[in-house]
């Protein structure tokens, strides 16, 4: 259907972007709260305790990455 279009590789997607292996971020919350992610390869991370989400890091301009991914909450 569309959206299987939409997700083709001959369609208008950003280029998969690399080199976040083994970076880890802490996300800080207006709450207080925080939260780690880790990409532990080019295609899955950890997020807090729960490991093996599949990601997809995109660059929508120089310096500027767009992470993908369902958080399994």
């Amino acid at each position: 259907g569309a959206l299987a279009e939409g997700f083709a590789p001959h369609s208008n997607t950003l280029e998969r972007q690399h080199g976040l292996a083994g970076a880890t971020l802490t996300l800080r919350f207006s709450d207080g709260a925080t939260q780690r992610c880790r990409f532990t390869d080019e295609q899955t991370l950890e997020w807090g305790e729960r490991r093996g989400i599949a990601y997809r890091a995109t660059s929508i301009r120089p310096g500027v990455l767009f992470i993908d991914f369902l958080d399994p909450a």
